[in-house]
């Protein structure tokens, strides 16, 4: 019984890190109606710019950012509007995946990057992938709370170029990063 016991007991021991750094990940949530919540969603929308092809194609873009019971968060939707170009431009291999927020040293924004990113474009014909890496302006923290502003660049695959927010895209509700 012994040998069980200390077998169990270092089971436990290498097993831990890896169980509490899942629970104690830093993590995002969303203020609506009056609270901040998990499992949840919101949207950040506003102007971005892809060159494709050597083509620009200025759209204004809206992403859904929803997030599970423990506050990590995925692009579940994204829709591009605007000039006629952008009615051909449609996201593909939803959902992407939003990393935990990283503090950027002496500010109240974090990094926010997003991976799996896919967007096909219908005039010039392209399918391009890649990952974005951005910035979102008062999450840590969001002491109005206050919407935040998300500027990004995303350099996607060819024939993909210049892929940003020009300048910035809004949240609807106020995000906060948490850290553990």
């Amino acid at each position: 019984m012994a040998k069980f016991k200390t077998a169990l007991l270092a089971t436990l021991i290498v097993a831990s890190p890896l169980v509490a750094s899942q629970a104690f990940a830093a993590s995002y949530q969303v203020f609506k109606g009056g609270v901040w919540k998990v499992s949840d969603s919101t949207t950040l929308t506003g102007p971005t710019t892809a060159t494709v092809a050597g083509i620009p194609i200025p759209c204004t873009a809206t992403f859904t950012l929803t997030l599970n019971a423990s506050g990590a968060a995925t692009v579940t939707a994204a829709s591009f509007s605007g000039s006629s170009a952008c009615l051909g431009v449609t996201a593909q291999a939803l959902p992407w995946t939003v990393a935990a927020p990283v503090a950027i040293s002496g500010s109240s924004s974090v990094t926010v990057n997003i991976s799996g990113i896919n967007v096909k474009f219908s005039s010039p014909s392209a399918t391009c992938t890649g990952n974005a890496s951005g910035t979102l302006t008062n999450a840590n923290p969001n002491t109005g709370p206050a919407n935040n502003d998300y500027t990004f660049t995303a350099p996607l695959s060819a024939p993909c170029t210049n892929v940003k927010s020009n300048p910035k895209l809004t949240s609807t509700d106020p995000i906060r990063a948490v850290f553990p």
